[in-house]
């Protein structure tokens, strides 16, 4: 389960393996809000990004490569999760 397939894993273990798995599991980790290390699924996207404005830094700079239609489909998946009745879009 995942934020992009919209199936939230059961907080606890599920939750710490299916975001956190990349961790070191012989430590516990208190405190994800102010610092700390990003969910898996966030550190794959970022690699993503990095890839392909290295790979054309000309395109990537002058038309962003596709990353506003990204932004779009990312505050409209946070607005759902955060309403999902619709009634607060973000953008």
């Amino acid at each position: 389960p995942d934020l992009k397939s919209g199936q939230i894993p059961s907080f606890g273990e599920e939750m710490r393996m299916c975001w956190f798995g990349h961790l070191n599991s012989t430590w516990t980790f208190l405190n994800h809000g102010s610092y700390g290390a990003p969910p898996l699924s966030v550190i794959l996207g970022q690699e993503e990004i990095q890839r392909r404005a290295r790979s054309n830094p000309d395109v990537w700079f002058r038309e962003r490569d596709g990353l506003d239609g990204h932004v779009n489909a990312t505050l409209d998946a946070v607005s759902s999760y955060l309403d999902p009745s619709g009634s607060n879009q973000l953008r």
